[in-house]
């Protein structure tokens, strides 16, 4: 899915990791590495997208500023939405068993 999107968009990223991450659900380096939460295979496909373009977007904009957020408006237009929704997301109690 990132490879689809950042293709659909026009974004670069150097490479990506999936890890099973216990605070984040992604993050993106300076150097364009972005680490995705294996815990987005969970979710509905729109928020994994959100996460996705959110992630992508750091690879142009490394903060949080109005620019990023311009940014991520153009490629996701219900990204306010969609972010009130991932906040409100929990993954399942069987996912966190070790």
């Amino acid at each position: 899915r990132l490879d689809d999107l950042a293709q659909q968009h026009g974004f670069k990223y150097s490479s990506c990791t999936v890890r099973h991450a216990k605070t984040r659900w992604g993050s993106c380096s300076v150097k364009g590495s972005i680490n995705l939460n294996a815990g987005l295979v969970l979710m509905p496909l729109h928020l994994l997208d959100y996460v996705v373009l959110h992630e992508l977007c750091h690879t142009r904009q490394l903060n949080h500023s109005s620019l990023f957020w311009a940014e991520m408006y153009l490629v996701d237009a219900k990204f306010r939405q969609h972010r009130h929704e991932l906040h409100g997301f929990k993954l399942p109690s069987w996912w966190h068993v070790s």
